[in-house]
């Protein structure tokens, strides 16, 4: 089965949901060099992920964001919430 998007589903031909997306996210900003993501806050609605939380730099906020874009079925990444310290 293929998903909307024309990319092969994971595991059945169910739409990417939220909680998917979510934990996506959230294991993609685990494994990101210089990303603290026990420091980030994912909150995912009909595709659009939000972020919250403090990083230790202005390119980690980056990174974070880029890598939540990379991620299937995201449709937009809010990232006001997301800040660099100092």
């Amino acid at each position: 089965p293929t998903a909307p998007n024309g990319e092969t589903a994971m595991s059945s031909d169910q739409p990417v949901t939220d909680t998917w997306i979510t934990t996506k996210v959230k294991s993609e900003l685990a494994t990101t060099d210089g990303v603290k993501s026990m420091d980030i806050g994912v909150k995912t609605i009909d595709g659009m992920v939000t972020l919250t939380g403090v990083l230790a730099s202005d390119i980690a906020v980056k990174k974070a964001v880029a890598v939540t874009e990379a991620v299937k079925g995201v449709k937009k990444v809010d990232a006001t919430g997301l800040k660099a310290r100092g």
